[in-house]
């Protein structure tokens, strides 16, 4: 009986020994993991606000700290801990806040807690290790934020939560191993690009779903539509409003060449068929009013789209980069042409644009280098910024009588553009050899880059050359100023390649820029002129002599400056001919430049 007592005894303080050592070895393990981490507390409890070592391999976020729970992750916790392979997080942790795991290249593994409510923006992004994202059914997690796994390369399986609402902007964004993703029930809210980069074969929105941002962002071979949904509806795969009247997203990875819009469609949304690469041809219903932003953007295959009468206007970037596309006619109630709206459509030859047109968006023909003939309509108000920028192909433009506004480099890089021509009554412009000038020939809007000639002799009556008329008109090498030109506009002559010129002595101001990277030498301004613009004769490299009277008094920085990171050694000897006592001599010694008084 006594040998069996102390067995039991025995076998009690052995129990009570081990339950001692765990214990000691659990207190010492969690004291290590508190000290392991910086921390921050507050009346709600504790936040991870930073990692002693950023050469972490493994972290087992405690529960408490000093008595209080942790409830957050802090912003940028541990960021670039590069070498951090896993992560458990404890129950009644409800935020892990932004960037916190960012650039954590080698995490592998993350735990999430049925807590957890937030994950802030970027705060798993570039986890290129990263596998498997997945949360427990009970979870409480409302919302993942903005990039908050953008780039996780090696993410194949990602199961999320049916409490989910909102799902942030690129929040999965370039994922591209990620093929299949199930949408949660109560999800309301997929911010722009959410799921871009990933390819689905098929993609079910959720019922609750009420906001897409930017639907480009969704790639699959085919959508479907939950039961009950009244936002959205599917046909033939193909993602719609719930009324029909909005077509929302194509498939993109849809391998069909040919599509018929169906009949009640009044608008093609933002991006619907944006990167399409097998679409060669769409047909368009009577009744569409509308195409909006990015639309065919990226479509490389489509050839041939007849836009319907009844469209009034086609939204920013809408042809974007549809490099296959030759020929567009538009119906005549188009009244709008957004900015890039055909932008960079290299085999686009000929655009008949319709009389009722009053708006041509900014770079509206960007980069069109097969473009060689425009007709700008009647009812055309203002041309927009560089709105046939580098259509090397363009001849010939005829200006209407209804446009008053020419924008800001409109036809710059058109090399081949040999001439302007205007309609007999037009109110605002008039061509004279081939030249754009002001209806009063007061002020010569736009020279030709295209011309062939090297000499131009400004005609009498001209008081102003514009801003940007010879802007990178290379073939120029000399201009002949009538007597009465005033003024000369800002980079009037800029980029262009003259080397010779004459200036009258009307001339009172020249703008900025006007002749900078010009290949002038010698320059004499007469009595009269009064302002030099700053960079005026920037990185003019060949100038070597300038005369300045005694009248100028105002001279703009970096007037005869030159760029150093484009010549490092520059051989320009300038000289300055001013008379003493003048501001031009006063200017030559503030800027240490070479000075003479002019023979008498």
């Amino acid at each position: 009986m006594k040998r069996q007592t102390k067995k039991r005894r025995n076998a009690f303080w052995a129990a009570a020994l081990g339950t001692f050592a765990a214990f000691a070895f659990s207190t010492a393990s969690a004291s290590a993991q508190v000290d392991a981490f910086d921390w921050k507390f507050d009346a709600t409890g504790a936040t991870l606000v930073g990692v002693k070592d950023k050469k972490i391999t493994t972290a087992q976020i405690p529960a408490q700290v000093d008595g209080k729970p942790v409830v957050a992750i802090g912003n940028l916790a541990f960021q670039d801990c590069r070498a951090l392979e896993t992560v458990a997080f404890p129950e009644g942790l409800t935020t892990i806040g932004n960037s916190a795991f960012n650039r954590c290249f080698a995490l592998k593994t993350v735990e999430f807690p049925a807590s957890l409510e937030t994950i802030g923006g970027c705060a798993f992004e570039l986890c290129k290790a990263l596998k498997t994202v997945e949360f427990p059914k009970n979870s409480a997690l409302t919302q993942i934020g903005p990039w908050a796994f953008d780039a996780c390369r090696s993410l194949e399986t990602v199961a999320l939560p049916d409490g989910l609402t909102t799902l942030g902007e690129e929040a999965f964004s370039a994922c591209v191993a990620l093929k299949t993703v199930a949408l949660p029930a109560n999800l309301t809210t997929l911010g722009e690009r959410a799921l871009g980069g990933c390819a689905f074969s098929t993609l079910e929105i959720p019922a609750t779903l009420t906001t897409v941002e930017n639907a480009g962002g969704l790639r699959a071979e085919t959508f479907s539509v939950a039961p009950g949904s009244t936002t959205f509806r599917a046909v033939d795969g193909v993602l719609f409003s719930a009324d029909g009247k909005t077509l929302v997203r194509y498939p993109r990875f849809c391998d069909a060449e040919s599509y018929r819009v169906p009949d009640g469609t009044e608008k093609i949304g933002a991006w619907a068929f944006g990167g399409c690469d097998a679409l060669k041809t769409v047909e368009l219903p009577n009744g569409l009013t509308e195409i909006g932003e990015g639309a065919f953007g990226g479509c490389d295959a489509l050839k041939t789209v007849e836009l319907p009468n009844g469209l009034t206007e086609i939204g920013e970037a809408a042809f974007q980069n549809c490099d296959a596309l030759e020929t567009v006619a538009f119906p005549d109630g188009l009244t709008t042409l957004g900015e890039a709206a055909f932008h960079d459509c290299d085999a686009l030859k000929t655009v008949a644009l319709p009389d009722g047109l009053t708006t041509l968006g900014d770079r509206a023909f960007w980069g069109c280098d097969a473009l060689e003939t425009v007709e700008l309509p009647d009812g055309l108000t203002a041309l927009g910024d560089q709105a046939f920028w580098g259509c090397a192909s363009l001849k010939r433009v005829v200006w209407p009588k209804s446009a008053t506004a020419l924008g800001d480099k409109t036809f710059y890089r058109c090399e081949a553009l040999r001439e302007f021509s205007t309609v007999p009554d037009s109110t605002a412009f008039r061509a004279v050899d081939g030249v754009l000038f002001s209806a009063d020939g007061k002020t010569l809007v736009a020279y030709p880059p295209g011309r062939e000639s090297g000499e131009y002799r400004v005609p009498p009556g001209t008081e102003r050359i514009g801003d940007r008329a010879f802007y990178q008109t290379r073939r120029l090498k000399s201009v002949e100023f009538p007597s009465g030109l005033t003024a000369i506009g800002a980079d009037a002559f800029g980029e262009s390649g003259l080397k010779r010129v004459e200036f009258p002595a009307s001339l009172r101001t020249v703008g900025v820029g006007a002749f900078s990277w010009c290949g002038l030498e010698r320059i004499a301004f007469s009595e009269g002129l009064e302002t030099l613009g700053a960079q005026a004769f920037y990185n003019c490299l060949a100038l070597e002599r300038v005369e300045l009277p005694a009248s100028l008094t105002n001279v703009g920085g970096e007037a005869f400056e030159i760029d150093f990171d484009v010549d490092p050694n520059p051989k320009r000897d300038l000289r300055l001919i001013a008379p003493d006592g003048s501001f031009a001599a006063k200017y030559a010694e503030e800027n240490r430049m070479k000075r003479v008084a002019p023979e008498k």
